[in-house]
């Protein structure tokens, strides 16, 4: 009997040349790459890092910005049955140094500039910052990408099963190492199969990456699967509103998946109603609530925006909904996706009853094989096949999922549970919240209590603000400060609320420091 073989993504380029060969597969930054031509780059690049010694399991580094030999490396890796290491390059150089010991990569496809430090671990040979190169670790000659794309040698892609490793992820973190995702064929296979489902993508789709792809979410959300099933990718660095309202004008981008902050500053321009967006038939978002009204003012242009729930941990996306329950449910997250089961669980482990706060437990074929090298934090997320994702949520009487927090991010004053989520939402809803972010500190009286950050374009009070919230959310939890911004809330690199950034602000405003429950300004 022979072991059981899984598409591999980097066959995905000889597929689609064979099958369309003029249709774009890869456009950035002045760029247009056909499949026949991402075909002849994919397989030559290949062949250089075969020479270079790739074989498979080797774990090779990608320390790139966006851009369309992104694509082309990831599936040169894939091609031989390698391992990519995702490097981030909006990290700092601390935070990468111990990504990559951690990783111990063997190859590293990098541009020096975004990484100085790693000449002293990599071939560097005096390049140009800016240029592209594949360097292995330590003394040599590099190689530079535009002579590896020349080679002649043909590599056919390598077979795999379910079980070998696709590539290592590395979720962000404030304290501490991130953990590396490993992620495996199968779950990869498992999450661009599931997911095109749920959004109904063919070969004709055209979408668009905004977010770094050292990501889980826009590697396997926003690009694979228009990798595998033959579409059109566009990968642009660039997040201003009106650049992304023309750009999907131009070039008829039918899938989006953003932060709600995009989506709502899209929304916001004065533009918005300028451009001829009805080619936009899937746009989904996560990773933040998103504002009471923003789902219905793309909706009266004829776009639906689907609240989806994923984590890194599941190859990106755990649950989404359908068009229909996101145009009358947009808090709703939806249900799983194929192949996915999911628990909402009390402190024992047992099942929550329907609208039942308990922490979310997920599985499926899109589950990680682990942390790696990490035994000690593999055995406290996984129970009996179920991994435990620390996120706080319910299933409402439709069944759906709602997500509210972060477990660690709860905060308890005076004996009643705040979630930090549920009141930003809530908040949100009032007249001139623009933006708000919601973190506990420790308190004499009551334990812990709530303080709210907000920032309105419009001339309002923090008092009134305050009694406007105490209406809403009545007196038990009403955050006990309410402080305007004078600017808008600090983000991160993927655009949402920096959490961390909140305790510094506050200060800031108030002269005053306080002892902030860490959980709550975890990013």
């Amino acid at each position: 009997m022979t072991a059981l073989s899984i598409a591999n993504l980097g066959a995905a380029p000889p597929y689609w040349a064979s099958m369309r060969p003029d249709a774009l597969a890869l456009a950035g930054e002045g760029q247009r790459v056909t499949w026949a031509q991402t075909e002849r780059l994919c397989s030559a690049l290949a062949g250089s890092l075969h020479d270079l010694g790739v074989r498979p399991a080797t774990r090779v580094g990608l320390l790139l910005g966006n851009c369309v030999q992104w694509p082309i490396c990831l599936m040169a890796i894939a091609r031989l049955g390698a391992t990519i290491v995702t490097l981030n390059p909006r990290l700092g150089a601390f935070e990468l140094s111990q990504i990559e010991e951690d990783a111990e990569c063997e190859l590293l496809i990098w541009k020096p500039e975004l990484c100085p430090t790693f000449k002293e671990r990599y071939t560097y040979g005096g390049s140009a910052d800016d240029v592209l190169i594949i360097s292995s670790r330590g003394s040599g000659q590099p190689l530079n990408y535009d002579a590896a794309v020349q080679n002649p040698r043909q590599v056919e892609p390598a077979v795999v099963g379910p079980q070998d490793v696709f590539g290592i992820c590395y979720t962000s973190g404030t304290t501490g190492l991130p953990k590396g995702v490993t992620l495996t064929h199968g779950s990869v296979q498992a999450s661009i199969f599931s997911f095109s489902a749920a959004l109904r993508l063919t070969s004709e789709d055209i979408g668009l990456v905004i977010a770094p792809l050292a990501y889980a979410g826009p590697l396997l959300l926003n690009m694979a699967p228009h990798l595998m099933f033959g579409g059109t990718t566009l990968i642009e660095r660039q997040s201003d509103a009106d650049f992304l309202l023309g750009l999907i004008d131009r070039e008829r981008i039918t899938t989006i998946g953003c932060t709600p902050v995009l989506w709502q500053r899209m929304a916001d321009s004065p533009k918005f109603l300028d451009y001829d967006l009805s080619c936009l038939r899937a746009g989904f978002t996560g990773g933040a609530p998103v504002p009471p009204g923003l789902s219905q003012r793309w909706a009266e242009r004829g776009i639906c925006i689907r609240q989806c729930y994923g984590l890194s941990e599941f190859s990106g996306v755990v649950t989404v909904p359908s068009d229909d329950v996101a145009a009358k449910r947009p808090q709703s997250a939806g249900v799983p996706v194929l192949g996915a089961s999911l628990r909402i669980t009390d402190e024992t482990g047992a099942d929550c009853a329907a609208d039942q706060v308990g922490e979310i437990w997920v599985r499926g074929p899109q589950l990680m094989a682990g942390y790696w090298r990490n035994e000690a934090a593999n055995a406290e997320s996984m129970r009996n096949g179920w991994f435990r994702t620390g996120d706080l949520g319910k299933c409402d009487a439709h069944g759906e999922l709602v997500v509210l927090e972060r477990k660690k991010n709860m905060i308890i004053s005076g004996g009643v549970n705040i979630y930090p989520a549920e009141i930003e939402r809530a908040l949100a809803t009032l007249n001139g919240v623009d933006e708000v972010a919601v973190f506990g500190v420790k308190d004499e009286v009551w334990g812990e209590r709530a303080i709210a950050l907000i920032y309105s374009r419009l001339p309002i009070q923090a008092p009134d603000l305050r009694a406007r919230a105490k209406e809403l959310l009545g007196p038990l939890k009403c955050p006990r400060e309410v402080l305007l911004s004078p600017a808008p809330l600090p983000r991160t690199n993927l655009e949402k609320i920096s959490r961390q950034s909140l305790p510094k602000l506050y200060e800031s405003l108030t002269g005053r420091q306080v002892d902030v429950i860490k959980a709550s300004v975890k990013d």
